[in-house]
């Protein structure tokens, strides 16, 4: 009973957090963040024996100091590492998925195979909500952006996928869930590769400093390495994550010129919610393409 009231809670954390990401400009309110997390400790003190809280405490510590690393650097949302350690709280131990179908799950702690599976499903996501929102922006454009070189890499990764899942098929004997998966992944990073610079357009505006907020991400491969380089000698704490002390020194310097800025950033929690749920059901993705 206790394992289902921290699955509730974990699904309902999860959905809030997308619901946010979504309709709040990917703004997840801090008092709300905290607030999950603490709750999530304190259930996570009673989900199991000495050692198992122990050892999801230190998943959790892992979780937090990585992620804030990553965060730093420029690559993830400081809201998405709250939410998988919130998550990893909840749901440390490895997961029985309730579609069982035979799958072992190598007794893998539940938060690796979610990262797994957001990964999986962020290779599909990622095209799909961005592909229709280039074509929004650019109208024709979007394919004009399709270079000759695009098409080419995305052909090239099409056919190896077919080929492996050929293998996969006549040899390996996977089923149908299998299958999928590898399908959506083909699909998916052939889409990335086809549509990646109106997909990346997509994400960027090109802004003043009046408009950068803190937690944006300059979009650094926009940038020529000479304008990078020439606006860190500049600009001391120049980095790809804005800061306050980065708006700050901005500011007293008076610069008039604009970034290409991630405004329209990919709202991760979607994919994670939308793995949480996969996960839950059927387990780690990647094994049902290994083990059937």
């Amino acid at each position: 009973m206790f394992y289902l009231v921290r699955l509730a809670s974990a699904l309902v954390i999860a959905f809030a957090y997308m619901l946010f990401d979504i309709f709040n400009r990917r703004n997840i309110p801090d008092v709300f963040a905290y607030s999950t997390l603490a709750y999530a400790l304190v259930l996570g003190l009673f989900a199991g024996t000495a050692t198992v809280v122990e050892e999801s405490l230190l998943v959790a510590a892992i979780i937090i100091g990585a992620g804030y690393l990553v965060y730093k650097m420029g690559e993830l949302g400081a809201g998405d590492v709250i939410e998988l350690a919130a998550i990893s709280l909840l749901l440390f131990a490895p997961v029985a998925p309730l579609l069982s179908i035979g799958i072992p799950q190598l007794g893998l702690p539940f938060v690796v195979s979610l990262l797994l599976d957001i990964g999986l499903v962020a290779v599909l996501f990622v095209p799909l909500y961005y592909i229709p929102r280039a074509a929004h922006r650019f109208g024709a454009k979007t394919l004009r952006q399709v270079s000759q070189r695009d098409i080419i890499k995305a052909v090239t990764i099409t056919a190896a996928y077919a080929i492996f899942l050929v293998f996969l098929v006549y040899y390996a004997h996977i089923d149908v869930y299998g299958t999928a998966v590898v399908l959506a992944v083909m699909v998916g990073s052939a889409l990335l590769v086809l549509f990646q610079k109106p997909i990346t357009a997509t994400m960027v505006d090109v802004v003043g400093v009046d408009q950068f907020e803190e937690g944006d991400i300059l979009a650094f491969n926009m940038m020529s390495r000479a304008r990078i380089t020439r606006e860190k000698r500049r600009i001391g704490s120049f980095d790809r994550l804005v800061t306050r002390r980065l708006i700050r020194e901005m500011k007293s310097k008076k610069v008039k010129d604009k970034f290409p800025v991630y405004k329209r950033a990919v709202p991760l929690a979607l994919p994670i919610f939308v793995a949480l749920v996969l996960s839950v059901l059927y387990g780690n993705l990647i094994l049902l393409v290994l083990f059937r």
